[in-house]
């Protein structure tokens, strides 16, 4: 960490108003300080930070307080290519070879998305915007950006995972006090997703939107809270925010605090409810990628249109390409609406190894009998096997022939 970023923080720090704060987690603030190399001084383990986003707009990261690796594995994240159903391109780990402006590797996909703390808006954020996600990553998604556009589909994945945790359900600032017992307890357990899994895998979720998984676990985590005591002392783990209601974020309402400003959770007094949660933590996410699986669309790109003759009525190269989330068949409808022409074919989509799975498309437009004036331009339908409607359009231009002779 660079010193200049360290004062940066420092003085962020000084500004934060705490008098939302319980006495125990503004003594946390008074003691945090970080020195030129990202280590803690006053005696207080500091993790790095993976970046700095969330800080400010344009920087990257919090610190973080959990792993979510156990929710990698294959029950969340289809990438084999012959796998029957077929939601993820086989690439959704993201597609190595990449480098950022630095020439550093870089590795887009679910799986970084899912890893990463950018979607938190702040640095002390038990939550997120998964709608924001979602609708952005739609749009890098039609824009072709699909690396980006999966690794969005990661942060909602995460954020969705976060909400299992019953402190991120409650509210309670756990960043000042650098850790939760629960998180760090499924952290250094990662073995624990395997005795779970098939629990996971057995629960019927609900079809919703990808990003409506989110509040739907909050919700459910935050019902049970009150029922997670302490037996040694009666009182809860992780009180729920005064304000918090069912359907609304508790994330974006009042801090919690813990029962006597102080965590008390024990995995060995209470294993029921790690275990429980992580369950429910693998089975959401396995919702939110099996709805971005059947919601996303199918896509054009490289879409053209040319006359290799000097004449409207002559005929039209047409190509381009198809790209789709899913393995299967695409169904393309090709209209000419100044000629009032429509064509009607299928392709089928195949994967590689450098794109989710694709086609590339062509056809020659018959010669017409006569030009028509007015815009000549072709429109294309694109619906792929769960009924998602996409449509492009394209300029029929004039291309004079490569001559050979010159």
């Amino acid at each position: 960490m660079n010193k200049n970023f360290t004062t940066l923080l420092l003085a962020m720090f000084s500004l934060i108003p705490l008098a939302g704060l319980s006495a125990a987690e503004n003594i946390s603030y008074s003691q945090l300080s970080l020195s030129a190399d990202g280590s803690a001084v006053s005696g207080l383990a500091l993790p790095d930070p993976q970046g700095i986003t969330n800080i400010m707009p344009g920087m990257d990261s919090r610190f973080p307080t959990s792993s979510h690796v156990i929710f990698n594995p294959s029950l969340t994240l289809r990438d084999r290519t012959d796998d029957p159903s077929g939601d993820f391109y086989p690439f959704a780990a993201g597609k190595t070879g990449d480098t950022d402006q630095d020439g550093n590797a870089i590795n887009r996909g679910i799986l970084s998305g899912m890893g990463s703390e950018a979607g938190h808006p702040g640095l002390f954020a038990n939550g997120g915007d998964t709608k924001k996600l979602w609708d952005r990553a739609l749009k890098s998604y039609r824009e072709l950006d699909f690396q980006i556009a999966y690794e969005d589909i990661g942060l909602i994945c995460h954020l969705t995972q976060d909400q299992a945790v019953p402190v991120h359900a409650a509210n309670i600032n756990h960043v000042v006090t650098f850790g939760d017992n629960f998180e760090s307890a499924v952290k250094k357990n990662l073995s624990l997703f395997d005795k779970v899994k098939a629990k996971a895998e057995a629960m019927l979720m609900k079809d919703m939107q990808p990003y409506e998984y989110y509040q739907a676990l909050q919700d459910d985590t935050r019902s049970h809270l009150a029922g997670w005591v302490n037996p040694q002392s009666g009182k809860m783990y992780w009180p729920p925010s005064a304000d918090a209601r069912a359907g609304q974020d508790a994330t974006r309402g009042s801090w919690s605090h813990y029962s006597d400003d102080k965590d008390t959770y024990d995995k060995n007094v209470s294993p029921e409810i790690i275990q429980t949660q992580t369950v429910k933590a693998a089975a959401y996410t396995e919702g939110v990628l099996k709805a971005a699986a059947r919601l996303l669309p199918p896509v054009a790109g490289r879409m053209s249109a040319l006359r290799t003759e000097d004449k409207n009525g002559a005929p039209v190269d047409f190509k381009l390409n198809i790209h789709d989330n899913r393995l299967g068949d695409v169904q393309i409808k090709i209209e000419r609406p100044l000629y009032g022409l429509v064509w009607q074919q299928e392709a089928s989509l195949y994967t590689s190894a450098q794109t989710i799975p694709s086609v590339t498309f062509s056809m020659q437009l018959p010669a017409l009998a006569g030009a028509i004036k007015g815009k000549d331009i072709i429109v294309v339908t694109l619906t792929d096997k769960d009924g998602n409607v996409s449509r492009a359009e394209t300029k029929v231009r004039y291309e004079a022939p490569y001559d050979s002779s010159n």
